[in-house]
């Protein structure tokens, strides 16, 4: 009957082989993931987050996994009781956030740079546009936090790295370029 399908039992043995293999390279990459989460991602947010005057005493941000679902949360002992954490969202003011969440894709980016050994731009299209003027006038010290970062990863020297920057800020764009200049 051309309308059966008969399978053997070696197909069935190799689909299984396949797919244990396929689980194999997914633990590994996940693995992988996992170690440069840590030991890149998870100290630059935690760099990041201390440029901002507000933080808290005590104020703590990891990246935990739990079943493949990986989160950033808080803690502040100082704050709040011993256990309790909060993802960014709930924790963060508005700017904080923004901060962060540019923070996270730098992060991921510079994670990527240095697990495939390759440079790439920066880019970034008005991420502070609407911030209060404290924080805009100070952000001069997040992209000297990114370009020593980058150095600190051992990716190049500070004039290595490219930023491209679109803004309307006259004050960002100040500050941005009083921070290229000393690096010449």
């Amino acid at each position: 009957n051309q309308d059966s399908l008969t399978v053997e039992e070696i197909h069935i043995e190799n689909l299984e082989k396949l797919c244990q293999t396929l689980d194999n390279v997914y633990e590994n990459c996940f693995n992988e993931i996992v170690k440069a989460c840590h030991n890149v991602v998870e100290p630059l947010l935690q760099t990041f987050t201390e440029l901002s005057d507000y933080q808290q005493k005590g104020e703590v941000l990891k990246i935990v996994f739990n079943n493949r679902d990986i989160r950033a949360i808080i803690t502040n002992k100082e704050v709040f009781e011993e256990g309790k954490e909060f993802t960014p969202a709930e924790f963060y003011n508005s700017f904080r956030y923004k901060l962060y969440c540019i923070s996270v894709k730098v992060s991921l980016a510079f994670m990527t740079m240095k697990t495939c050994n390759i440079n790439a731009p920066l880019v970034f299209d008005d991420v502070f546009t609407a911030s209060d003027f404290d924080n805009t006038v100070n952000i001069n010290r997040f992209f000297e936090l990114i370009l020593k970062s980058f150095v600190n990863l051992g990716l190049g020297s500070e004039q290595d790295l490219q930023i491209i920057m679109f803004t309307h800020d006259e004050i960002v764009l100040n500050s941005m370029t009083r921070t290229m200049c000393k690096i010449g």
